[in-house]
């Protein structure tokens, strides 16, 4: 496992991370409209993937389930709002989970960072999402988490998941983070449960018509131009065409940073969607040495 070359006392901010954009957004046989990878969980890992970005989806459990569960919401991971309800469901977040501390068990040198957010509220209703939150902690309390406020060290986090929340300002959901939507680039200041600067590329829409490939790969090369040290770097790679078309620059990135001479040093911590259709995330993890 990689990470276990890498020395106990770096900052995690500094290790250069392949991760999987709507990481559980999965369909192994084609290419769908709601589909982000092709891999498992289990697999992703495997491949050397150490960055999750889960989006979820609550949904009230019928009563005799709630009786067995002792919980009254379960959490699918999805994939945005999109199609009928139900056609952008993929896994139980138990499920998930459970791939999750079944590596960090086999593999106790590595760790895994993973971003939480709320994607779809419409099974819902907005009176029931502080029960919605209480019952999310209650998946959260039984695994690994690291919730240090200060950048921690590889070594402090090795078996264990660093836990970002995107879905508010409580601590007990993970450190929070507030990411603009769609910004081309926005460096995000400390905040009192988050004692250190991110810097995201997310610009996910609205990019040039004629060549949106080209224009994204444009910010997220100067997005890395903006990593410093102790400052997160948190790079999305994809983006979306009209009418449910995506735009990938995995091969376009990995041409670009198949020289080391010209290679940026520090890359930060890249999401990319099918991130094996290259050999990009064995790249990136080379980098670090």
């Amino acid at each position: 496992m990689w990470m276990s070359d890498l020395p106990d006392n770096l900052l995690i901010s500094e290790i250069n991370i392949p991760g999987s954009h709507n990481a559980a957004a999965i369909n192994t046989t084609r290419r769908t409209r709601w589909a982000c990878q092709d891999r498992s969980i289990t697999a992703q890992l495997a491949g050397g993937i150490r960055l999750l970005d889960i989006r979820l989806k609550p949904k009230k459990l019928k009563p005799k389930k709630r009786r067995e569960t002792q919980n009254p919401y379960t959490f699918i991971t999805c994939h945005g709002r999109l199609g009928l309800p139900g056609a952008n469901e993929f896994q139980p977040l138990d499920e998930l989970f459970a791939e999750c501390t079944a590596f960090l068990t086999a593999n106790p040198t590595e760790t895994l960072i993973i971003t939480i957010k709320i994607d779809d509220w419409r099974r819902s209703r907005a009176a029931d999402r502080t029960t919605i939150l209480e019952t999310l902690q209650t998946y959260l309390a039984p695994l690994p988490i690291i919730r240090a406020t200060q950048l921690p060290t590889l070594g402090v986090c090795r078996g264990k998941i660093y836990l970002i929340n995107r879905i508010n300002d409580d601590p007990a959901l993970g450190i929070p983070l507030n990411i603009p939507d769609n910004t081309p680039g926005s460096q995000l200041p400390s905040t009192t449960n988050r004692h250190y600067v991110v810097y995201v590329q997310d610009q996910y829409k609205g990019l040039d018509r004629i060549n949106p490939e080209a224009h994204k790969l444009d910010l997220t090369m100067a997005a890395i131009k903006h990593k410093r040290p102790g400052t997160v770097l948190i790079n999305f790679a994809s983006a979306t065409k009209p009418i449910g078309r995506f735009v990938y620059i995995m091969r376009e990135l990995l041409e670009h940073f198949r020289d080391p001479a010209i290679r940026p040093s520090a890359l930060g911590w890249l999401f990319l969607d099918y991130a094996f259709t290259a050999d990009l995330p064995t790249l990136i993890i080379a980098s670090n040495y």
